[in-house]
């Protein structure tokens, strides 16, 4: 009897001390420190700037993160800009002008939520200086920007054209742009008020051209004859237009105060 008991103690002893077996095979699970980031949906941002060539540059800037400070690509025909999948919370759009424009306000604050799309409307800045330039012969604003042109006249004595053509920048380099315009209108026998075919294309923005014009549906254009002088060879007038969108491009253009003083 003697002999039985330290054995059972020593067996007691075995058994408390065992602990469960670790498999190679089984993973060790370790508490996943990961921080998740959180989940949210994007927002976006149009807007308008009038006239569409008043703006040097527009930055959105956010009133959280002070590293954002981006340019938005403005359409220098349209004025129209867009900002793409904008973290929601505050932001600022700082407007900067071109010589010759001025802004009330130059710093608009604006909220992107979740999902939505922010309209900051129209812009709208005034023009200094608004009279054309004397030396041109052929001059408008196209959507409140002016347009001037050293124009080309045929007139036959019932139908007229006026054309033009600028550019911009250094040809074959990048920048390099591209404007034309031309007015047509039949039946022209004196002073009066005619309907007209007008178009305006530019290479700006673009591979190959952008054309809009009056002869499309929706758009109109009307000439006024003032004076006719058979002898100088001169025409003088003035004309409006709409022009809706015919290839490469959308948005209506509006023509407003049309001149045109110019030698056939």
């Amino acid at each position: 009897m003697k002999r039985i008991f330290p054995i059972l103690a020593l067996l007691i002893s075995l058994t408390a001390c065992k602990k469960e077996p670790v498999l190679k095979d089984t993973p060790v699970k370790d508490e996943d420190s990961t921080i998740q980031e959180p989940v949210f949906a994007y927002g976006n941002l149009s807007g308008t700037i009038y006239p569409a060539g008043a703006a040097e540059k527009i930055t959105l800037t956010s009133d959280s993160d002070p590293n954002v400070a981006a340019a938005l690509q403005l359409d220098a025909i349209t004025g129209d800009f867009h900002g793409w999948e904008l973290k929601p919370g505050a932001y600022h759009l700082i407007v900067s002008l071109k010589t010759g424009y001025t802004l009330k306000i130059t710093d608009y604050p604006f909220q992107i939520t979740e999902g939505q799309t922010t309209a900051i409307g129209t812009i709208k800045a005034d023009e200094k200086s608004p009279e054309p330039d004397k030396k041109y012969s052929f001059s408008y604003k196209l959507n409140g920007s002016r347009e001037s042109f050293g124009g080309k006249c045929t007139y036959t004595g019932t139908d007229l054209k006026i054309s033009g053509k600028r550019s911009e920048g250094t040809y074959q380099q990048l920048g390099y742009n591209i404007f034309e315009s031309t007015i047509s209108v039949s039946g022209v026998t004196g002073p009066g008020d005619y309907a007209a075919v007008m178009t305006y294309m530019t290479t700006k923005n673009t591979i190959g051209y952008r054309t809009w014009g009056s002869a499309a549906e929706g758009g109109s254009a009307k000439v006024t004859v003032t004076a006719i002088d058979p002898v100088s060879k001169k025409i003088s007038g003035s004309f409006t237009a709409t022009l809706v969108p015919i290839a490469g491009t959308n948005g209506t253009l509006k023509v407003t105060e049309g001149t045109f003083n110019i030698t056939y």
